[in-house]
């Protein structure tokens, strides 16, 4: 079965031996522009469950994630980071620059209207954690919950698919691209509506979603309360082999500008 994916939030880089530093504000003069990055491929049997007559399933998400940025930047990682950028660039300059970007780029953390007063088209980093004092996240059939970082349960709830809505990235419209589950639970608060790209572990090594109290501005990447947010989550039980494959597909999009 084909269909359409998307991957991650792609950002047009400039390489260069200055360009990069470890801090934020460092790394958003690096940042050139945001460009939606799709590919079309072939899926896992799982992938084709989402789909049904009924609308989109939670099914190909099910476990326990952890954010994805953080692993990425882990240091026993960034060899592999440097060989599968070396496919596409051989300056070692050139190689850390874009090490120091692809993994610093999506660690921001400011979001909503004071990330759209902050940023511009040529300026600007996502933060790609999961909000609300959430570390892990956990789908288990149609419940989703969070934790903190000492394992205390934050909020369970169980979710109904509503819905596919379109998302407004600049002027273009990237239709159906998030999948809208909702909860009927009246003290859900901040976790009522969960929108999820069609990325799963099984086929892009990856999940990108983002929730709210409200559907109000969750279509769009850089305008309202959700502006410059997309939480990325990883199987915390993930192996080398799925990280790796992750890291690889991340660079070959944005170095190689693969589709």
């Amino acid at each position: 079965m084909k269909r359409k994916t998307s991957l991650l939030i792609a950002f047009t880089m400039i390489a260069s031996l200055y360009g990069c530093g470890a801090n934020e504000a460092d790394t958003q003069e690096t940042v050139e522009q945001v460009e939606e990055s799709t590919t079309e491929e072939t899926v896992e049997t799982d992938n084709a469950e989402a789909e049904s007559q009924e609308g989109y399933s939670l099914a190909p998400l099910e476990g326990t994630y952890v954010e994805l940025f953080p692993e990425f930047a882990k240091e026993e990682y960034k060899d592999w980071w440097v060989e599968c950028i070396s496919a596409y660039e051989t300056d070692e300059d050139t190689v850390e620059s874009f090490y120091t970007m692809l993994t610093e780029s999506y660690m921001g953390t400011i979001t909503g209207q004071e990330a759209v007063e902050k940023y511009s088209a040529d300026s600007m980093v996502f933060d790609c954690y999961f909000e609300n004092d959430i570390k892990t996240i956990t789908v288990d059939g149609n419940v989703i919950s969070g934790a903190d970082d000492e394992g205390n349960e934050i909020f369970s709830h169980e979710y109904s698919y509503v819905e596919d809505i379109d998302a407004l990235h600049g002027e273009d419209v990237l239709e159906s691209y998030f999948h809208v589950f909702k909860t009927e639970d009246e003290d859900a608060g901040e976790f009522t509506y969960f929108v999820f790209t069609n990325d799963t572990p099984s086929g892009e090594y990856h999940i990108e979603f983002r929730y709210g109290e409200s559907l109000e501005g969750m279509d769009q990447f850089m305008d309202g309360n959700y502006a410059y947010w997309m939480a990325s989550g990883i199987l915390q039980d993930y192996d080398e082999e799925m990280i790796h494959n992750c890291i690889k597909l991340f660079v070959d999009e944005n170095v190689g500008g693969e589709e």
